[in-house]
């Protein structure tokens, strides 16, 4: 699907299973496997909504394996509620791509959203392959909020190019109680000084995040933790909390999120105790484990 200028596009429910992008040519930028934003200009915005869908096996012979936009002007847009999971990119997001040439007065929220099993493809040396499950550069505000972006991988080992098998990250916009964990580069363990994450910005980008291995801009200053965020089943692609998870009553509440009609990707209410869980499940006690917890 392509959602072209002026064009608006609300999709809610959906699967998005196989599909593909052949094209490698950098000339009109083309990506997106599933669904791709193609270039607004000044005078035109398009709008895309993406609420409770799964984007699954999907591949880009160019960037964002599933959804993306690349040098947009004027994105508008929402994904919420979604799971990315086996889809691949030869560059740049295996899963996501945006990328925004300019600020923008109505940036993009992603939230409560699951990536995994997502990577990029390239081996070549010289060709980025960014972000094996999201690749965001923007100059705009954008917010990226109870995700969980795990077990993501690239498989570049040909150069420097490569950044993180989780999420690439640069210019702005601000990660807020998400985990990035477990994320690799050819199926193996990154080092510190590339693990999960690669940025060009500041640590008050970060707040209250939890990155494992430990992500060198996520600070105890800004509420960040460097913890194993103890998935219930993670070899089976269960990537709710255990109770005992550090990750467990430790995000900051926002608006959003306040009442019990709000829920996580699972359909659960999204806080369960004192305050929402870092990721994008909350994780629910038996009520006899929570009194002896309190």
């Amino acid at each position: 699907m392509c959602i072209t200028e002026r064009a608006q596009a609300f999709l809610d429910g959906c699967r998005f299973d196989g599909n593909s992008v052949t094209s490698t040519s950098s000339q009109d930028d083309y990506g997106g496997g599933a669904v791709f934003l193609y270039k607004q200009n000044d005078n035109a915005t398009g709008y895309c909504s993406v609420s409770n869908c799964v984007f699954a096996c999907n591949t880009s012979n160019s960037r964002a394996g599933g959804l993306g936009c690349t040098w947009n002007t004027n994105f508008c847009g929402s994904v919420v509620n979604c799971i990315f999971t086996n889809n691949a990119s030869r560059t740049q997001g295996g899963a996501l791509c945006i990328r925004e040439a300019v600020a923008n007065p109505t940036p993009a929220v992603i939230r409560n959203c699951l990536f995994a099993f997502n990577e990029t493809t390239n081996t070549a040396a010289g060709v980025d392959s960014n972000g094996g499950a999201v690749l965001l550069v923007t100059r705009s505000d954008l917010v990226m909020e109870n995700c969980t972006i795990v077990s993501n991988n690239v498989r570049n080992t040909a150069s420097n190019n490569y950044k993180s098998g989780g999420i690439h990250h640069r210019w702005g916009g601000t990660l807020k109680n998400c985990i990035v964990a477990f994320n690799t580069k050819c199926g193996a363990p990154e080092p510190v000084e590339g693990a999960n994450i690669w940025t060009v910005g500041n640590a008050q980008n970060y707040i209250n995040c939890c990155g494992y291995p430990a992500v060198p801009l996520f600070t105890e200053a800004n509420h960040c933790m460097a913890a194993n965020p103890k998935f219930v089943d993670p070899a089976n692609g269960d990537f709710s909390l255990q109770p005992n998870s550090p990750c467990v009553d430790a995000g900051q509440d926002v608006d959003w999120m306040i009442g019990r009609k709000v829920k996580d990707l699972a359909g659960s209410i999204r806080i369960s105790a004192e305050h929402v869980d870092i990721g994008c499940y909350e994780c629910y006690f038996p009520l006899g484990l929570m009194l002896r917890l309190r």
